[in-house]
């Protein structure tokens, strides 16, 4: 019980941080919408030829051969931080199977400069994908990386193809070794 009660005290002395936390979230969620974040475009990629996204067929790429890329050119004002980008891969039933966003990998891009757009480009090289349709999101997100500011599903969706027998989702590098006795 009083393991309990220490508990119950330690968090009412939190609530009034959390509040405080929250009302200065809110004014920062305000602040991203009226600077309007936007994406102007998205370009797929396979290997360096752009893929008219306008197609309503899969775009097929080669397990572990082809490249996937993302470029996307996005709008906000150099007045603010720059925003985090992020991208989702699904399945075709819309479960994530990988991500990767620029905070993940601490990597960070300028503020425009005089009303410029900036262009960022992901690479999944060779990408390790099994066979399979997929879906690719896009996102950009508050300064911190967990506000969606602004969400884009990527058409027409991509089909993997391979050559090899591997089942699964996505082929994960390994090696094999044979060891003295």
């Amino acid at each position: 019980k009083e393991a309990l009660v220490q508990y119950e005290n330690d968090f009412e002395k939190m609530i009034p941080d959390i509040k405080t936390s929250v009302k200065e979230r809110k004014s920062h969620i305000i602040t991203h919408q009226e600077n309007q974040y936007r994406f102007k475009k998205v370009t797929m990629f396979r290997n360096e030829t752009v893929i008219e996204t306008k197609s309503c067929k899969s775009i097929v790429f080669k397990s572990g051969i082809d490249s996937l890329s993302l470029k996307m050119e996005l709008s906000f004002s150099e007045t603010i931080p720059p925003p985090r980008l992020g991208v989702v891969i699904h399945d075709k039933h819309r479960r994530p199977i990988t991500s990767a966003a620029t905070h993940f990998n601490e990597f960070v891009f300028k503020p425009p400069i005089h009303g410029e757009s900036k262009i960022i480009v992901v690479t999944f090289p060779r990408i390790s994908l099994l066979k399979g349709e997929y879906e690719i999101d896009a996102f950009i997100l508050c300064d911190e990386g967990f506000l969606i500011l602004e969400h884009l599903t990527i058409t027409p969706r991509i089909k993997i193809e391979q050559s090899s027998k591997e089942v699964g989702i996505v082929n994960i590098p390994h090696k094999w070794e044979e060891l003295e006795n």
